[in-house]
């Protein structure tokens, strides 16, 4: 998924209620954060290889909360 699908799918999905663990060992306890924090930082560095990550951690954290 790419920044504008994540963007839609967060909108659209119904978030958990507990913290989520990623791939990477970090665990999402307030996802709104998380969520807002991360698409600011890859829309604002689009492109930009050091934001990679947070683009890959969302894409992370949309496969986790999916099951």
């Amino acid at each position: 998924m790419e920044i504008a699908e994540l963007e839609k799918y967060f909108s659209e999905v119904e978030l958990p209620n507990q913290p989520v663990k990623l791939k990477d060992n970090s665990t999402v306890t307030n996802h709104l954060v998380f969520i807002d924090s991360h698409l600011a930082a890859v829309k604002a560095n689009s492109g930009n290889l050091k934001f990679k990550s947070y683009l890959e951690r969302l894409q992370n954290f949309a496969e986790t909360i999916r099951g």
